[in-house]
């Protein structure tokens, strides 16, 4: 699992692994490498500056659904009718929570995570698409 920044301390990755992976430690090693390849094929993930730059203003406090929707366009988390839609890699949602200030970081994933998860309707569907 990701630890995002901290102070002078890095993002780093936070793996458990127990007396129960012994059995399968040969595929569980190969697994890992096999992440690490693709991992460093794909290349670090970065945050627009311009986010980065209203990130660091913004307080979770004071962040209304249409200013966040607007944040999620900006970083790419947003379909082409500026619904939020799950990434194909998990890295532009980190990065983003990690370029965000450490009181902002719960109040953005909650708010991601809330709806990329809502029900969407058919009828809400046609009417976005103008059908």
């Amino acid at each position: 699992q990701p630890q995002l920044s901290s102070g002078p301390f890095p993002a780093t990755l936070h793996l458990s692994v127990s007396a129960a992976t012994v059995p399968r430690l040969p595929e569980f090693l190969t697994a890992l490498d096999e992440a690490v390849a693709a991992s460093v094929a794909a290349g670090p993930t970065t945050v627009d500056p311009g986010l980065a730059a209203v990130l660091a203003g913004l307080d979770a406090a004071s962040l209304e659904d249409a200013g966040f929707d607007q944040l999620l366009a900006m970083a790419g988390l947003a379909d082409g009718s500026g619904t939020p839609a799950l990434p194909a890699r998990m890295a532009p949602v980190n990065a983003v929570l990690d370029a965000a200030p450490p009181a902002l970081r719960e109040a953005l994933l909650v708010g991601y995570l809330d709806r990329v998860s809502r029900p969407v309707r058919a009828a809400d569907a046609a009417r976005s698409s103008g059908s």
